[in-house]
């Protein structure tokens, strides 16, 4: 998948502006920062705005005393430590788990998750 139809699918999806999208796209002596080799240099702009989606419709106040168990990227079995209510939302796939690629986990509505799993099934971890 090329970096334009990750883009198109993020703006289809709404997970991002046309002026994020401006601005990652933009010379590394506007943004002030360098511009990455590679692959990282089409990935980070996708990256970044699923991060900053993940990070704005995460489900707050989940605290518990259940653990929920899932698979992590590296293959790991970690738990969240969730409400009763949280516990059986995640067990019936009302709410879901999202994994950034560096480990950092979040639960969002099953709405939101399925619009980053449109544009990266690899962030969803369960359900």
């Amino acid at each position: 998948m090329s970096a334009e139809d990750l883009k198109a699918q993020l703006l289809k999806l709404g997970l991002v502006s046309k002026a994020q999208v401006a601005a990652a796209e933009a010379p590394p002596a506007r943004r002030g920062a360098s511009k990455p080799q590679g692959g990282a240099r089409e990935a980070a702009p996708v990256a970044g705005a699923l991060a900053a989606f993940v990070a704005e419709h995460a489900v707050p106040d989940l605290a518990g005393r259940k653990r929920f168990y899932f698979e992590a990227r590296d293959g790991r079995v970690p738990y969240l430590a969730v409400a009763d209510a949280a516990y059986q939302a995640l067990g019936e796939g009302a709410l879901c788990i999202c994994e950034s690629p560096d480990g950092r986990v979040a639960v969002l509505k099953r709405g939101d998750a399925a619009r980053v799993k449109a544009t990266d099934a690899a962030w969803v971890r369960a359900r």
